[in-house]
């Protein structure tokens, strides 16, 4: 038992009551001392912090404004071919002006490096911004191959919230789309802008994503394919796709192999439309609709028929055609339209029916065409069998010719620039010549004759040609097994004065490139 202490006398209580004050006031005085330092120090802190990470001193609209230009420079192009996204439709090539549609990116959801997540992660600052800015989060790429439906859910979720009330581009081509990944498109229905999909033919469309038919309304631009590239399921099932029947914004169209009795689309306001593996007669059902179509490109997979169409298609508006997949087999549709307004044209693999098609359509169109492609076209087809001479030649007052990847050997290169350098009606408005990716060496003194003569035209009343470029591919893999390029053909040698030709056009002015 241990006993109390006695109580401090009142003299011992009442100094200490002096010392604990006497703390007090001493403590406040530091508190107010320690405010007055931290106040004091955060201007010089900052203005360190100015000078060594002047980015941190940036107002966030600034910031976020820049972190949306570094993940959009980062961002991949993804072109309006769901499959395959290195190919580019005529509309989207880079020298065809005046076409309405051009390349989209969307931020890949996954994206480890330039993607917002990685933004996100550098500090706390960085994250607060990055998630409260909802133009970072409304563009979504998203790979549906090889991953679990719940983490595609749940991504889908957090990205779709993040982006708040802003208008959605959407690319989810990459797999297939389930029945529960449509249930949550279908709720920000009112929100897209650009919608990519693939949908699964054999099942049925889910009710929810049905119901969003009518609340399309900033929907621009689609795209649908389908799993099926010989569309047997297509041709089975009756359902039909209503959901974008009223999209009054929907401009630009990309149906890949999907029968288009299977949907139904506002074609009347279209502007642009992308066909693949449709047939000749499903596309020219869709174009009597099309009447403000601007470009169309097409991969038409049916057997060519001979047999005449009963009329033709007239479209006033169309000025860009592509027909240039190197899996186009049939160039029928020529012969079902009429393009008084086309400026741009691209087609594959000229044959002899084909050629005459295409100069039939000239002279019904009565066009005068901007610029010409023609893509692998055989060798004999150019100057022997005469095909691919006859396009150049309906392609008449044309300012620009690409040949990419023709498959001819030298002598006949050198026919072809003998036939430009001595027939002025030949290609009489040509100012470009664009020669790419080709196989033989090089004709030097064909080249020259050809530049200088068109070069010199210029006084006899013509434009006379402005740019040449001529450049060689290296691989054999690119060359067909029969054509008749010998890729041990021996090279030309420039001589010295071929040069010295070539070099006084580069002096006066022609654009002249020589890649051997």
């Amino acid at each position: 038992f241990k006993a109390l202490p006695p109580p401090l006398d009142p003299t011992t209580r009442q100094d200490l009551r002096v010392r604990l004050a006497q703390i007090d006031a001493e403590m406040e005085q530091l508190y107010s001392r320690l405010e007055q330092l931290s106040a004091a120090r955060q201007p010089v802190a900052d203005a360190l912090a100015s000078i060594i990470y002047p980015i941190n001193t940036m107002p966030p609209e600034i910031m976020g404004q820049i972190f949306l230009e570094y993940v959009a420079a980062g961002a991949r192009p993804v072109s309006a071919w769901p499959i395959d996204e290195d190919l580019k439709t005529a509309s989207e090539h880079p020298d065809k002006e005046g076409s309405f549609k051009g390349t989209s990116w969307y931020i890949d959801v996954r994206a480890t490096e330039r993607g917002p997540q990685a933004l996100a992660s550098v500090c706390r600052s960085w994250r607060e911004i990055v998630l409260n800015l909802q133009t970072l989060w409304c563009r979504l790429r998203m790979v549906l191959a090889y991953t679990e439906e719940a983490e595609n859910t749940s991504i889908l979720q957090r990205w779709l919230s993040r982006a708040g009330d802003r208008p959605l581009d959407l690319d989810l081509r990459k797999g297939v789309l389930d029945g529960r990944l449509l249930d949550i498109l279908a709720s920000y229905s009112s929100q897209w802008r650009t919608f990519a999909c693939m949908l699964d033919v054999r099942a049925p469309i889910p009710h929810s994503f049905a119901s969003a038919q009518d609340h399309t309304p900033l929907l621009t631009k689609l795209t649908i394919a389908t799993g099926e590239r010989h569309r047997i399921l297509n041709a089975i099932s009756t359902e039909t796709i209503t959901v974008f029947s009223n999209a009054p914004c929907l401009r630009e169209v990309t149906l890949y192999n999907l029968a288009l009795r299977r949907i139904t689309l506002p074609w009347a306001q279209l502007v642009c439309l992308d066909l693949y593996f449709q047939s000749v007669e499903e596309c020219a059902d869709v174009l009597r609709q099309t009447s403000r179509l601007e470009t169309l490109s097409a991969v038409l997979s049916d057997p060519h028929d001979d047999t005449p169409p009963r009329t033709t298609i007239r479209l006033d508006h169309l000025h860009t055609l592509t027909l240039s997949h190197p899996m186009q087999r049939n160039l029928d549709i020529l012969a079902h339209i009429d393009v008084p307004a086309l400026r741009y044209l691209d087609i594959y693999a000229v044959v002899g029916w084909a050629a005459e098609r295409l100069t039939a359509l000239m002279a019904r169109s009565k066009c005068r065409l901007h610029s010409i492609w023609l893509t692998s076209a055989h060798l004999a087809y150019m100057y022997h069998s005469d095909a691919g001479i006859t396009a150049l030649c309906a392609a008449g007052a044309v300012r620009n010719v690409y040949l990419p990847k023709v498959r001819w050997p030298r002598k006949d290169f050198a026919a072809f620039f003998a036939r430009i350098t001595a027939d002025s009606s030949f290609l009489p408005s040509m100012e470009t010549l664009c020669i790419e990716e080709c196989r033989p060496p090089i004709p030097y003194g064909a080249v020259a004759e050809m530049l200088h003569a068109r070069w010199s035209g210029r006084s006899a009343g013509s434009n006379g040609i402005k740019s040449f470029r001529f450049t060689r591919s290296a691989r054999a893999k690119d060359w067909d097994i029969d054509s008749d390029v010998d890729l041990n053909e021996p090279e030309e040698m420039l001589d010295i004065f071929t040069s010295a030709r070539l070099a006084a056009l580069v002096e006066e002015g022609l654009e002249i490139d020589i890649q051997p």
